[in-house]
Order: C-alpha cells, then structure tokens, then sequence
C-alpha cells in the first residue's frame, strides 16, 4: 500500500493500515488523540490533511487548526512529540490515504492542489528563462535560511503578483493551502538563487555585497546592545554607591 508524501508526492510505502474508528491511535499521546478526535466532523481536518501533504515544512505552518486553533508546533510541543514530528505527519498521511478512497470529493481536491503546485513551478521557471527578470526576487529568499521559511510566502507573494499569469496567482490565493504552495514557490526561488551564482559572476558579487551588508548591520546591532548592557551596570554600580 502507498501514500503520497509531501516531498513531490512520490509514492513511499505504507507502514501501518488504514485508521479505524478513531483518528487518532492509540500508539500517540492523550493531547493528540484528543485534538485528532476533534478534528473527526470539523472543516479543518481537510485543510490540516491538505497543509500536511504539500506544505514542505507543516511543523512551521502559522496555520492553525480545530475548535481551539491550535498550531502543530504547539500541538507536539504540549504533547512531547517535538524531537519526533515524523510519527503525528505520518499518521496524517495515513488518514488521508484513507479517506481519498473514501471521499471522491477529497481525492479531487489533492489533485487539484497537485495540478495548482505544478502549475505554478512551471510558469515560475519560464520566467526563470530571463534571469534579470528573476533576480529582483532573488535576494530575500537567497537570505532566508531554511528554519526561517515561514517568511517565506510574502516574498513568494510578491513574485506571484508581479511575474506570474493573474488567473494563475488568483488560484494560488483561492486555495485551501495558499501558504505551503507560496513556500514551495519561495523555496523555488531560493535554490534558483543559489545555482544562479554560480553562472553569473555579476549576480555572485551583488549576493557578496549584500551579505557583507547584513553581516556590518549585525555587528552594529551586537555592539549597541553591547554598549547599552555596559550602560546600564554603569548606572546599577552608581546607584548602589548612592
């Protein structure tokens, strides 16, 4: 048996069988069962299955989910399933393998979303074809490290509305998911960025110079915070000889 998975929706096996009766089993902790169990008749539980499937990084969702709209990274770290996420995604997963044999109307859905992602990768990298039309976008994502991708879709965002088909970008806004299909584009942009330096020499030392930049701005920040830290004991030694 297979499921889809987030990285391509490639085919993985399939290492336990379908839920039955709860969606939560008994294998995962009260809190996740309980939050599962709430989910059973709520319009989240799609979404949530939807943001687990595409989102490449769901732990980092600012999305939130059930009567009591609670964030995954909260959830699991409530529930001490932080250092193991791969055990609550691949539960998910599992639920929503079931219920794409069940629920036609849901199987749609992950194929349209699929189609959508596709899509929109595919109109990105014909505009890639003219790398000086990339490269105002380029930038911030390039400086965005991977454990930051949450800041990652107003920069996506941004490219969409300017580079990309209007009737394309108003789908990426109208979907269930508008978050993990503008990551995935930010991440698009990202690597983009990186193979980019190293074929246009130009492009690699205005990347160059722009970290420089970044890094002289953090040094004048660390040596404010410096000078203000020395300041204030200046002023806790003065007052105490008072």
């Amino acid at each position: 048996m297979y499921l889809r998975t987030a990285e391509g929706l490639g085919q993985a096996p399939m290492r336990y069988g379908p839920f039955a009766g709860t969606l939560g089993d008994n294998t995962l902790p009260d809190g996740i069962r309980e939050f599962l169990n709430e989910l059973r008749n709520h319009k989240d539980l799609k979404r949530l299955l939807l943001t687990v499937t595409f989102h490449p990084k769901p732990l980092q969702t600012w999305l939130t989910f059930g009567p009591r709209k609670q964030a995954i990274l909260d959830l699991l770290l409530v529930n001490n399933m932080l250092e193991a996420p791969v055990v609550f995604f691949d539960h998910l997963r599992r639920i929503s393998t079931d219920l794409q044999k069940k629920d036609a109307g849901f199987r749609q859905q992950i194929d349209a979303e699929l189609q959508l992602r596709n899509a929109m990768i595919k109109a990105a990298g014909k505009v890639g074809i003219d790398r000086d039309k990339m490269k105002p976008f380029l930038l911030e994502p390039l400086f965005t490290p991977e454990v930051e991708d949450y800041f990652l879709p107003p920069l996506a965002l941004s490219f969409a509305n300017k580079m990309l088909p209007p009737r394309l970008v108003q789908r990426i806004k109208n979907s269930a998911i508008p978050e993990a299909h503008l990551v995935g584009l930010g991440r698009f942009l990202r690597r983009y960025g990186e193979v980019l330096q190293s074929k246009d020499a130009v492009f690699k030392r205005v990347v160059e110079q722009e970290r420089h930049k970044r890094q002289q701005v953090q040094q004048e920040q660390k040596e404010k915070a410096k000078q203000a830290e020395e300041e204030r004991k200046r002023k806790e030694q003065r007052r105490r000889r008072k």
